[in-house]
């Protein structure tokens, strides 16, 4: 029998790849004594012991503590100029595609299971030959592809991925549609379905929708804004799911009821840091407090006031800074990927969740054992 494998791909960015993998690889892990994970082309690298890797293999890495070389699971990475250099034949196609058999044969040789990651939409990395298609054609590899939520632009998308994994010889074997309104899932159970059936496809589940996984944590801002941690605080692993201003902050504040909220602020405002700070302190005591704010981000070139920040730090509240102006941190917040890190603990528990009752795990180990 073939190895156990699947290709995990995805009819484009930030549907949900990563997160179907966080929570395939946590199921797969309480039936197999170890199980392996690769991302074969990584654009979103980090640097670690001098190897260049991709972040999602990083994050697996850390999460479910797997043994084994970064290179192997992260083979081919793309830095900056990669394309021209292939372009330009300084990079082979053969070498690409040695690097990745290489990276699969180590993580495959006990026997154990390989969960492999795509990038992008199917057709990412055809300008060097090595798009999604043409990496689960290379491995052989079973393919499980991630839509979103919805009914006709999900089923256009499958259709038009479909036709570039056909192409190669690649076979799509399930699709998870993700974040899904809960209002819409009956629907999509049954008439996906019907399409799905038509292409000799399994549906294996319809995920719901939730915001929380979307939106970045706080310590997620320090690596994307690269702003400077003033204070860890209680919980740098809270995640924001409000921002609150500008001239806007002391009126809420003082008027309205906000759950979870990231105050931002010029560091000079130091009534709206005691306040918020002192809010935070007196619903961490037990006091009915109906803002909850899980973290203060300063901005501007202006430092806060010593004792100010003194005191916002004793609150426990956290708080990050970054000497750009207000609007400008704004901005790079609402950049920021909502991609999960290893210390997202509260990520994971609603993954595990959402995805535990919502897909048909067994008909997604059949495909993985080669058994569908």
């Amino acid at each position: 029998m073939d190895h156990p494998g699947v290709f995990i791909a995805a009819t484009g960015q930030n549907v949900g790849k990563t997160t179907t993998s966080l929570a395939l690889m946590g199921r797969l892990h309480s039936k197999y004594r170890h199980v392996g994970f690769m991302k074969p082309v990584g654009q979103r690298t980090i640097e670690r012991d001098g190897v260049e890797a991709d972040e999602d293999v990083l994050l697996m890495k850390d999460v479910f503590q797997m043994p084994g070389e970064v290179k192997s699971m992260s083979p081919v990475t793309v830095p900056k100029g990669f394309t021209k250099n292939y372009l330009d034949g300084k990079t082979t196609n053969e070498s690409l595609r040695k690097a990745i058999k290489q990276g699969w044969d180590q993580l495959s040789e006990d026997g154990c299971p390989v969960v492999v990651e795509g990038t992008g939409h199917t057709g990412v990395g055809s300008v060097f030959d090595m798009n999604n298609a043409q990496v689960a054609s290379l491995l052989d590899l079973p393919v499980v592809l991630v839509a979103q939520g919805g009914i006709g632009r999900p089923i256009d998308e499958i259709a038009m991925n479909l036709s570039l994994f056909e192409a190669h010889g690649a076979k799509v074997k399930g699709v998870i549609f993700n974040k899904a309104l809960s209002s819409k899932i009956p629907q999509m159970e049954e008439y996906c379905t019907k399409y799905l059936k038509k292409k000799g496809i399994s549906m294996l589940g319809v995920v719901e929708f939730a915001p929380v996984l979307t939106r970045p944590s706080l310590q997620r801002l320090v690596y994307d804004v690269k702003a400077e941690v003033l204070s860890s605080g209680d919980n740098l692993n809270a995640v924001p799911t409000k921002i609150i201003t500008g001239a806007a902050v002391l009126d809420y504040l003082l008027d309205k009821s906000v759950k979870n909220c990231l105050v931002v602020t010029p560091a000079s405002r130091s009534d709206v840091i005691m306040a918020a700070a002192h809010m935070y302190e007196l619903r961490k005591q037990g006091h009915d407090i109906p803002q909850e704010f899980c973290g203060l981000f300063l901005t501007g070139d202006q430092a806060p006031h010593p004792d100010v920040l003194k005191s916002a730090i004793y609150s426990g509240i956290p708080i990050l800074y970054k000497s750009s102006d207000t609007h400008e941190t704004v901005e790079a917040i609402d950049r920021s990927l909502g991609k999960t890190l290893p210390a997202d603990k509260e990520k994971f528990k609603i993954i595990d969740r959402i995805y535990g009752d919502a897909v048909n795990w067994q008909m997604f180990f059949d495909i993985i054992d080669r058994r569908d």
